[in-house]
């Protein structure tokens, strides 16, 4: 199973789940002109749901992973996010003011903040260090 790039991904359980709202149709053959339209023509909300996938050469499985997180006006708002890895915990919130700015045109100020905690974070058990 491929999944988001990685190959081989073993052992998955769980649900996701991609709105997506097209306001106008893009050309996605023409990256550049679909992308100069992304800001106004997508608006999406992606919801995971205890997700659980172990990933080859990997010592532990990602575990109990959930997401909320919505794209607006091409702005990203990640509500929450939170995962187990091992006895490891992380959750995440944060934002992500202009998506095309931040994947394409790099002279613009983009303004990204994100607020991270967690109960108990093992790094090297967690990802072999």
């Amino acid at each position: 199973m491929n999944f988001f790039g990685i190959e081989n991904i073993k052992q998955t359980s769980g649900k996701i789940k991609l709105d997506m709202d097209f306001n106008e149709l893009l050309d996605l053959k023409i990256p550049e002109s679909a992308l100069s339209k992304l800001r106004e023509g997508v608006q999406s909300k992606l919801v995971v749901q205890d997700l659980s996938f172990h990933i080859p050469g990997h010592p532990l499985p990602l575990e109990h992973v959930n997401i909320h997180a919505e794209m607006r006006d091409g702005d990203i708002k990640l509500d929450s996010a939170s995962l187990r890895i091992g006895q490891s915990d992380l959750r995440l919130r944060g934002e992500l003011s202009d998506i095309q700015a931040f994947l394409r045109d790099h002279d613009k100020t983009v303004t990204l903040d994100i607020h991270a905690r967690s109960n108990k974070m093992l790094l090297k058990r967690s990802f072999r260090l």
